[in-house]
Formats: structure tokens, C-alpha cells, sequence
């Protein structure tokens, strides 16, 4: 349980990484997936440091799993969802997650994002 709060608030971080569009097998994306992909990267939120490389490898994935206009919007509510729920995550830890992992996106990871808009 504590597991999947933690990949919750990755995902807010990750929320603009996983923007960017890349392949996914049928359906949504659901936010147990999202916080089980993200859930290496919690230790890096909250504390800073090296960011591991299977946080990067989450990164990775789930921006891949944004192929689809719904999928972004799920990623992101998800992401924001988390942030809300998991405490001690840094908003500035995780708007610089991506260029850690070497992830592009096309819009910055912030609070602020309309996930609605995300097409």
C-alpha cells in the first residue's frame, strides 16, 4: 500500500514526462500501474540525491505509456492525485526528474497543468 502512495507522487513528477507519446498495449492506463512504475523514484522526491536507475527506467516507461491523449490526461490526474496524497515529495525535485533520466517533454511538470488540455 505504501508502496503504491509513493508511485503516486512520482507521478506527479513524472507527470509532464509521461506527456510525451510512445507505444501502449489496449485500454487506459490505470493509477496503480502509474504508482508501480514510479515507485523507485520516492526516495529521490522526498530526499534528492542520485536518482536511481530504476527510477529513470519508470520514467522511461511511463513516458512511453503516453501514446494517447486519454492515457496523458490519466498519467497526469494520477500524478496530481499522488502529489496531494504522498508527503514530502519536492515540486522541484520532481519538475527535474525528466532531464535526470534524459526524458524530453513537452511541457514543464508543475502543479499547474491542466491535464485536461494535454491532447
Amino acid at each position: 500500500m505504501a508502496k503504491s502512495f509513493f508511485g503516486v507522487k512520482f507521478l506527479c513528477v513524472a507527470i509532464m514526462v509521461m506527456v510525451i507519446a510512445a507505444p501502449v498495449v489496449n485500454g487506459d492506463i490505470t493509477c496503480s500501474q502509474v504508482n508501480n512504475i514510479l515507485s523507485s523514484c520516492v526516495n529521490y522526491l522526498r530526499n534528492g540525491g542520485s536518482v536511481s536507475t530504476n527510477c529513470c527506467n519508470g520514467v522511461k516507461s511511463l513516458n512511453a505509456q503516453a501514446n494517447t491523449s486519454s492515457n496523458r490526461q490519466s498519467i497526469c490526474k494520477c500524478l496530481k492525485d499522488s502529489y496531494k496524497s504522498v508527503k514530502g515529495i519536492k515540486s522541484d525535485l520532481a519538475s527535474g526528474l525528466p532531464s535526470k533520466c534524459n526524458v524530453k517533454t513537452p511541457s514543464p511538470i508543475s502543479l499547474s497543468v491542466n491535464c485536461t488540455n494535454l491532447l
